[in-house]
């Protein structure tokens, strides 16, 4: 009976082994599958909102230049990282802080937008221009005209926008040139610690 049992018990072990790893196998294969399509949509979005921002500033730049600051501002809208905020994790490290840094901008942007109807006076307006403009030109510079990203596109195979051409470039960067870090600096600094407390997880 032994010599029956024994090659049964093989199997069986076998059978237990192969199911595991089986198992194992598939649950990598999802895994893998779930954190490339989490990264293509945070880079997506990323990617959206960089033109959106570029553009944006363009249109901020004439509206300051025809004293014409009073339209209403639209909140960019976050949804991917509205929805996946706490799986933020798995982004790929080669963007990861990037993104949490770019992410935190964004709010700020949309903060300050809203804080120009309910708490900027009117003999303050310019002040907020200043401001407005001060931001957006600092996200420009740090995410738009760099390199941030630009690798993790490429690996992700995300489409840009269409950006500006050199002239188009050229004239955001002249019209930005007053941006200093004499007061700014300070303005930044708050910026960056609005940043740690919207996205207070670090990726991997």
């Amino acid at each position: 009976m032994e010599k029956i049992t024994e090659p049964v018990n093989i199997v069986a072990l076998l059978g237990v082994i192969l199911g595991t790893s089986y198992a194992a196998i598939i649950y990598w294969i999802r895994t893998t599958a779930e954190r490339k399509m989490i990264n293509r949509a945070f880079l997506a979005e990323i990617s959206r909102l960089l033109g959106a921002l570029y553009w944006h500033t363009h249109w901020w730049k004439g509206c300051m230049q025809n004293n014409n600051t009073g339209l209403p501002l639209i909140s960019f809208s976050t949804d991917i990282y509205d929805n996946f905020s706490k799986r933020i994790g798995v982004l790929d490290k080669k963007y990861g802080a990037h993104a949490i840094r770019f992410y935190g901008v964004v709010k700020f942007i949309n903060q300050l937008q809203e804080s120009r109807d309910k708490h900027v006076p009117i003999d303050k307006v310019g002040d907020f221009d200043h401001a407005y403009k001060t931001a957006l030109c600092h996200l420009l510079e740090d995410f738009y005209f760099s390199t941030a990203f630009d690798s993790s596109f490429t690996h992700y195979k995300i489409d840009t926008l269409r950006r500006g051409d050199e002239q188009e470039d050229s004239e955001i960067k002249h019209w930005g040139k007053d941006v200093h870090w004499g007061k700014d600096t300070r303005e930044r600094h708050k910026i960056v610690s609005q940043e740690k407390t919207l996205l207070p997880v670090t990726p991997v």
